[in-house]
């Protein structure tokens, strides 16, 4: 005669779980350099890698930051210091254009 032992009960699951960013966190990351060659995007919470920007389009912002803002605001960076404002607004809730 066997026995039969009645199934473990289930229990809720122990994986990996998504973490949500914050723009602080975010932006602690690229000072470290953990982003180094990486052109990382804080949306909603979530980590995404932009892909490779393609030539034409690079040459095009690199010769409208030379002739419309660095004339103004000096070179404060380049593209690095606008995308980091800008990741930074619209990582903001309820933000507001300014």
């Amino acid at each position: 005669m066997t026995t039969l032992t009645p199934p473990l009960p289930r229990t809720a699951k122990t994986g990996p779980r998504p973490v949500r960013w914050t723009c602080a966190e975010f932006h602690r990351l690229g000072d470290l350099g953990i982003f180094e060659g990486r052109r990382p995007m804080l949306i909603n919470g979530v980590l995404l890698e932009e892909g490779p920007m393609n030539p034409p389009h690079a040459i095009t912002l690199e010769n409208w930051w030379k002739t419309h803002c660095e004339q103004f605001l000096g070179p404060v960076g380049g593209f690095e210091a606008i995308r980091r404002w800008f990741l930074a607004w619209i990582s903001t809730p309820n933000r507001t254009s300014r």
